[in-house]
């Protein structure tokens, strides 16, 4: 075997072997202490299933890591400071719940960790403007760690679909792979895949399994967040940078969208902007009465795309200013559904020949038929609170 392929499948294939075999262990582990995401609220699943995904992933992908060389545990210190303070905050999250303010704070300190010490910090935001680079100067720092608190809430934000945040990140790590190459954080890279993977086995759906018996719990979805950030400013940052900025943010695009989105309209209404409610884009699909399946697959497509845009578009040589145009009006248009939802429900309920469901309503019951005709003399479509 080749070298270079050897060393690349070792981390991969180990880390999605070690998280396949433990999750089923984890998982029973998990129940029999009561550590469950219970149905109710805004949950629409019909079973307790225990959170464990993320504690299962990173503990293994930071062992495969280090044992391959991808993480030294005294250079790299930061990111894995920072990945188990998430874990850790994330754990208590799961099993007690914590108020929006003091998830904050720990993301924010998590965010320091990987920024504050120079390792991972945004300096040149690329060429914007067809006018040269746009450097970040004194606000780098900031800048960067508003990006990185961004793009933790915007994984944890996404996890409300089987399958959703986890592959995510599949198709981030991906897209790293194709544009950037594993550079030199390879082994953590693929041993992250990997564990991913390994998850996606009881997380995602598939003819051989109807619902996930397994989550990624918040510790999951704000570690990926983190490790994504890492790894995605350090491809896209330097003078010999594989990646432009203008890629990342098509990769990263459809997460990143999902909460500016739901950051503007809660703030607009006078709200925290990490209260929960149920104006995300995959609760929209699931309103308009498509299944959680497909709709999972159908954002992943549009991930893939939107990933695909930021690598072959700057390969192809298109201008970054003409690639931001298209990212900036996908923004906006996302963003304009967020605050009005009910068109693009009944566009798309509409498209698919199905009954919408409301969206006030936990409950899913169909309230307006796909043309706009009312299911019973009382119902009506409601907005979100």
């Amino acid at each position: 075997m080749d070298p270079d392929l050897f060393r690349l499948a070792v981390p991969l294939l180990l880390s999605f072997g070690l998280s396949a075999l433990a999750t089923p262990f984890v998982r029973r582990m998990a129940k029999a202490r009561g550590f469950l995401d219970r149905p109710g609220g805004r949950k629409d699943h019909a079973r307790n299933v225990p959170p464990v995904g993320g504690l299962v992933i990173f503990p293994i992908a930071l062992m495969v890591a280090t044992l391959t060389g991808g993480i030294d545990l005294v250079r790299d210190w930061p990111l894995v400071l920072g990945l188990l303070l998430l874990l850790g905050l994330g754990a208590v999250d799961d099993a007690r719940g914590l108020g929006p303010k003091f998830k904050f704070a720990f993301q924010t300190g998590a965010a320091c960790l990987i920024v504050l010490p120079g390792v991972a910090v945004i300096m040149n935001m690329g060429d914007l403007f067809g006018l040269g680079d746009v450097l970040t100067g004194r606000f780098a720092i900031p800048l960067t760690i508003f990006c990185v608190v961004l793009l933790i809430n915007a994984m944890n934000m996404i996890d409300g679909l089987d399958g959703l945040a986890g592959g995510m990140a599949m198709i981030a790590l991906f897209w790293l792979a194709v544009g950037a190459g594993w550079g030199g954080d390879s082994g953590f890279a693929l041993a992250l895949a990997g564990g991913v993977a390994g998850f996606l086995v009881y997380n995602m759906r598939n003819p051989l399994r109807r619902k996930a018996c397994v989550f990624l719990g918040d510790s999951g979805s704000m570690a990926l967040g983190l490790a994504l950030a890492w790894l995605y400013i350090r491809v896209s940052q330097g003078s010999d940078a594989p990646l432009s900025p203008v890629s990342v943010a098509w990769i990263l695009g459809v997460p990143v969208m999902d909460a500016f989105a739901l950051f503007v309209t809660r703030l607009s209404r006078g709200r925290h902007p990490f209260d929960a409610d149920r104006r995300h884009f995959h609760h929209h699909l699931i309103h308009a009465g498509m299944a959680p399946g497909r709709a999972s697959l159908l954002i992943l497509g549009i991930g893939m795309t939107f990933g695909g845009i930021g690598i072959f578009g700057i390969q192809a040589g298109i201008p970054e200013p003409i690639l931001m145009i298209p990212w900036i009006a996908f923004l906006g248009i996302n963003t304009a559904i967020c605050f009005r939802p009910e068109r693009f429900i009944r566009l798309v309920a509409q498209l698919r020949g199905s009954q919408i469901l409301d969206p006030a309503n936990d409950a899913n019951k169909p309230v307006v038929d796909a043309h706009g005709q009312n299911g019973d003399k009382d119902a009506k479509l409601k907005r979100n609170p």
